[in-house]
């Protein structure tokens, strides 16, 4: 599971309420908190995500296309210069930046890393705040 966005809070359920979409009512008294992030910190991984919630890498390691993601190396070694990320009042900012060789580069974020350590789940109520651009190519 990855998420990438301009803007990204995730929330969980806190609590039982009954969510009506669609004509159906879901109970959520059923369900518990497993996996929760209110971004007043930022805990990134170089490597693995065992000690921390959030890889810079997809569980694969791969790239999309001709979208390159900044290595978490390349951060340690010039935070100023190549985070994408910055947390501030419980937003999870991640910027894209055209870089020195005209490419452009930008961060994402997954619970997994490509050994597989870290946090996963196929199936549940999911629930997250996002503010994305407008625009063709947007993610997700």
């Amino acid at each position: 599971v990855w998420l990438s966005a301009v803007s990204i809070c995730l929330i969980s359920v806190a609590g039982c309420k009954q969510l009506k979409a669609s004509g159906e009512t879901l109970n959520l008294c059923r369900y518990k908190k497993v996996f929760f992030d209110d971004f007043n910190d930022l805990s990134v991984s170089p490597s693995n995500n065992e000690k921390f919630r959030w890889s810079a890498h997809t569980p694969w390691n791969g790239d999309f296309g001709d979208a390159q993601f900044i290595n978490p190396i390349d951060i340690y070694a010039d935070p100023l210069k190549n985070d994408p990320f910055i947390v501030k009042d419980g937003i999870l900012t991640i910027r894209a930046r055209k870089q020195e060789n005209g490419k452009w580069t930008s961060g994402l974020l997954s619970s997994a890393d490509p050994t597989t350590a870290g946090f996963s789940q196929m199936y549940g109520y999911f629930e997250a705040r996002m503010k994305l651009p407008p625009g063709p190519g947007v993610w997700p």
